[in-house]
Parts: C-alpha cells; sequence; structure tokens
C-alpha cells in the first residue's frame, strides 16, 4: 500500500514524500524517501554540472524557483521519461538537501 504525502502540487509541479517506505539509520528513523515530478511543459533543461543536478524551468513558480540544484548525494535516482514527458527525481529520506525541498527552503539550492 502506498501513502504520499504532498508538499508540493499543481503548475505540473509534483513533490511527495512516501510514508510508507521510512528509511532507517542503525535502526533508527531518518526520514522518508521524497519524489520530485515535474511536467515537460514548465522545464527548460537539466544538466549535471560537478556533484549537482541543475534543473532550469521557464520562469519562477509559487511552488519552486526558475533555476536550483541539487546536491548528488540526496539523489537516489532521476530519470526524464520522454513516455510520459516528466522529470522524475528520488530524494533521499533524512538527507539534508531533502528536507530542504521538502519544508520548500530554496534559498541554499538556487543558482
Amino acid at each position: 500500500m502506498s501513502t504520499r504525502s504532498h508538499f508540493i502540487y499543481g503548475n505540473e509541479i509534483q513533490g511527495f514524500t512516501e510514508c510508507s517506505e521510512p528509511r532507517e539509520v542503525f535502526g533508527k528513523f531518518v526520514g522518508y524517501d521524497a519524489y520530485l515530478i515535474i511536467g515537460k511543459e514548465i522545464l527548460k533543461s537539466i544538466s549535471i554540472v560537478d556533484q549537482f543536478l541543475i534543473v532550469k524551468m521557464k520562469h519562477d513558480y509559487k511552488e519552486v524557483p526558475a533555476e536550483f540544484k541539487i546536491w548528488g548525494d540526496a539523489i537516489v535516482e532521476f530519470k526524464y521519461c520522454f513516455l510520459d514527458d516528466e522529470l522524475l527525481i528520488q530524494l533521499e529520506g533524512g538527507h539534508h538537501i531533502t528536507k530542504q525541498i521538502v519544508s520548500n527552503d530554496y534559498s541554499k539550492l538556487k543558482l
């Protein structure tokens, strides 16, 4: 059974935590994995620079800034699916970058 908790929803952007799969370190709960889904309609480009995934949107949105970077250590997996025209980014639960994105704090992630 999947239990999703949305922290972003709208304008071709969706962000949620997967609450049915807790992440633990040495038996201690650290957080839930989070997922960002960004539609092709608003996505300008994605690139990898050094250890960062750089995401650029066509303009600023209420939910996310027009440009931001995610440190690679927070990313479990990402893919761009041409069938669904979406960028899917899986973020590691408990990671400080994941916590910033879930709390909608992009101050340290903006380019």
